[in-house]
């Protein structure tokens, strides 16, 4: 096993939201590992707390001298967190970790090892779901390359749609993420990761995927993404579905000189971009009127690419206004509709 030398081998970046449930948890899984060789910070930012988080934070900080607290002014959600941790980190390798995740047993070493051994810029590694009390749920497996191979022959010969966007079962060569200026959206609810895995990916030049699980993702009530799917339908389909297409097909021009990526990032956006009307029409008024607020803060964007949405998607978007009277209005007949079809 080669040794490790640098003055800060990897920086843990924790984006942290009233998060004092699993803080600790996920922070003694770092800590308590047996590492050789290996220094290590971990970078904690706290995006605006607004309960009593902040003095778990200060208790941790004591029992550690590897932590770093960083308060943000205003909240600007995991994206900005992340940015934040990625302009304050030293370390050689970033490894971004959720609040309520915590990582394997004796992973530190093993991973950095990999990733020095082979030059990466990007370790690609599987994760195991675990419910609130860590029990085990399921794996998610990425396949296993033994050869060094570039992210564009991984998509493709993974597919878009097998390609995993958790940015946290990954390790990046910092260098790599700092000279190509990665970055995540900020003050977004959710899915902010997901261009940043892709583009990242698409990107690298030396990646590695390993069929090891060395991460623990905590499936439970209080994550953003579970709140945002069971409470804010009409953001939820927003954000992964407009946003997230909209990323796709700015991506796509980035790579025109691999048509058969390019094609597949572009229809994969197409496809996204118009998925949003059915969350739409399962939301209350409320997410409702949030869907087209949403619509009429960014329609300079979106009038850009309207023309990517089919005919009726393309009228919602182009008139808000009227489109949020008549979702309005037609939801409850929808509802009749579907009562009466299961009364037959």
């Amino acid at each position: 096993m080669s040794k490790i030398i640098n003055s800060i081998d990897i920086s843990f970046i924790i984006p942290f939201y009233n998060g004092k449930k699993y803080i600790k948890e996920c922070v003694e899984s770092i800590c308590n590992q047996i590492v050789e060789c290996v220094n290590f910070e971990i970078i904690i930012i706290n995006d605006c707390s607004t309960d009593d988080s902040i003095d778990t934070l200060k208790i941790i900080e004591k029992q550690y001298n590897n932590i770093v607290i960083i308060n943000h002014n205003s909240n600007k959600k995991q994206g900005g967190a992340r940015n934040t941790g990625i302009q304050n980190a030293k370390g050689k390798y970033i490894w971004f970790i959720d609040q309520d995740d915590y990582i394997k047993k004796d992973s530190i070493n093993k991973l950095l090892n990999l990733a020095e051994d082979n030059r990466l810029e990007i370790l690609q590694f599987c994760f195991d779901e675990v419910n609130e009390k860590g029990i085990f749920i399921r794996s998610h497996f990425f396949g296993n390359f033994p050869t060094i191979i570039t992210g564009i022959d991984y998509i493709q010969d993974m597919g878009l749609n097998s390609h995993p966007y958790t940015i946290w079962s990954r390790l990046y060569k910092r260098e790599f993420i700092v000279e190509n200026n990665f970055l995540f959206p900020e003050n977004r609810v959710i899915f902010e990761d997901y261009a940043f895995a892709i583009d990242s990916m698409l990107k690298a030049e030396r990646v590695k995927i390993i069929s090891d699980s060395e991460y623990c993702y905590r499936i439970n009530d209080l994550s953003t993404m579970q709140k945002s799917y069971l409470n804010f339908k009409a953001i939820y389909s927003y954000h992964t579905c407009i946003s997230c297409g909209i990323e796709l097909i700015d991506i796509s021009k980035k790579h025109t000189n691999n048509p058969k990526v390019s094609k597949q990032l572009l229809y994969g956006g197409i496809w996204r971009i118009n998925q949003f009307t059915k969350g739409l029409l399962k939301s209350e008024i409320i997410e409702t009127n949030n869907f087209f607020e949403l619509i009429q803060q960014n329609i300079n964007q979106i009038e850009y690419y309207k023309s990517y949405f089919n005919p009726v998607n393309r009228f919602i978007v182009e008139h808000p206004i009227i489109s949020r009277l008549l979702v309005i209005f037609i939801k409850p007949i929808l509802k009749l509709i579907g009562i009466l079809k299961c009364k037959k």
